[in-house]
């Protein structure tokens, strides 16, 4: 919602409706996993370590392959965080 004030107008009628999508998404994902509370409390101390840990050796990934590649700096942070979200 934060896109509106610094997208300009003409471009309002494509982000609406992804916003919405995305909103609904994420309300049905919250959703999901509020239906599966027993399978969370079962969680072992090695998931938990990997969900914290992986993202942080993604990015060490991401910003040694950025450094060698000799990417700006601008693309080599976002080519960083898409390797460490896993996103791309």
């Amino acid at each position: 919602i934060a896109t509106i004030y610094f997208v300009p107008e003409r471009t309002h009628f494509i982000l609406m409706p992804f916003q919405i999508i995305v909103a609904i998404f994420m309300f049905d994902i919250g959703i999901s996993i509020s239906n599966q509370k027993k399978l969370l409390k079962n969680l072992s101390w090695q998931i938990i370590g990997f969900g914290i840990g992986m993202p942080f050796a993604g990015l060490c990934i991401g910003l040694l392959i950025s450094c060698m590649l000799k990417l700006a700096p601008g693309n080599s942070v976002l080519f960083s965080i898409l390797v460490a979200s896993s996103s791309y």
